[in-house]
Order: structure tokens, then sequence, then C-alpha cells
């Protein structure tokens, strides 16, 4: 199957009929296993978080290059194939998943419980969340705001409301129209 966004999957072991996702980046083979993807098309990255059983995470890149993830663990792909950033031209960064202090579920599936979580993020980066957890686009027209920062859980709230409880604590200016969100100050 193709993966354009985010999944959630639950996928029982079964040798003779091996289940594949597809991004535009990686193809991951599942080992029968309990497992999110997070591959949306304008990130610099794809996130496979491997919650039960096994996975592997082939690149199309690079064919050969491949990573096996083990419970709890979680990969970070690059989706840039030419950078001069050596930092992020290793193609794969595995490392442990975070658990939320309340829930003790991993935080890369926070979002099945329909939980927002915003951790001292730019309103920049909150746009982009806004603009996958709610379907729409969400645009910046002034450049001081991008760089304001917030912090706050929502759960199973409107984006009205969500950007209303962000106007609170550092206040800025929203409009909608033709479901496109327009932030000023």
């Amino acid at each position: 199957m193709w993966l354009t966004g985010e999944a959630f999957f639950d996928v029982k072991h079964d040798t003779a009929h091996p289940f594949i996702v597809h991004t535009s980046f990686n193809d991951v083979k599942v080992l029968g296993t309990t497992f999110n993807i997070k591959a949306y098309p304008n990130s610099k990255t794809t996130e496979t978080s491997l919650i039960h059983g096994s996975v592997r995470i082939d690149s199309k890149s690079n064919p050969g290059n491949f990573v096996i993830l083990k419970p709890n663990q979680k990969v970070v792909s690059n989706n840039q194939s030419e950078t001069k950033d050596e930092s992020v031209t290793r193609e794969y960064k595995v490392s442990v998943l975070q658990t939320d202090s309340f829930s003790k579920k991993p935080e890369e599936t926070k979002w099945i419980r329909s939980r927002l979580d915003i951790d001292n993020l730019p309103l920049s980066a909150i746009a982009q969340k806004l603009q996958a957890w709610y379907g729409i686009e969400v645009l910046i027209a002034d450049e001081q705001v991008k760089d304001y920062r917030y912090s706050g859980t929502f759960e199973n709230e409107t984006v009205v409301k969500t950007l209303e409880a962000l106007q609170l604590s550092y206040p800025f200016k929203f409009e909608i129209e033709n479901n496109i969100i327009t932030i000023k100050k």
C-alpha cells in the first residue's frame, strides 16, 4: 500500500503475504507488528515508530540500505537526497520512543487519541502541526509572529479553540477564509 500523511497500523504476522507500506522515500516491510508512520509530502523527514513486533525500513534513494527496528524504537529518515549539511546526510537516525508521563503511551501515537501536544514550539512549527492535524492550510502573514513560542495540550479541540487558547499566552490575530487560516500580529 502507498501512504502519504500519517497512519497507525496493527498487522498480523503472515510470512506468505508480507505487508509493505510504500512512502515517497522508504518502503516499510512489516514482520507482524504495531507501528506508526509519518510521511507528509512537504516534510524534510519520514518517521517510523515501532510499538510491538518488527519492521524493516528500506531506502528508495540508496538500495540495499535498510534498518530493522526493535520494539519502542523510532527511525527518522532524511527526505532530502542531496544536502550540504553533514548532520543531515545520515540516512537513518534511530532513537528510543518517548512516552507521555501521564498516559505512559508513546508520544508518536497521541494523534490517535485526539491529543495534540505542543512543547515550546514556534508558531511556524505549530502551523505545520495544525495543517496535518486538521487538514487545513495555515499561513503566517507576519514574520514576527513565526517565532512566538507556545506550550499546551489540546484534547478533542477544534482548530479555532486551539488557536484561541494559544492567543491567551502570546497574542496574535487570525482569520479563516475559504478553509485557509491566516495568522498575523
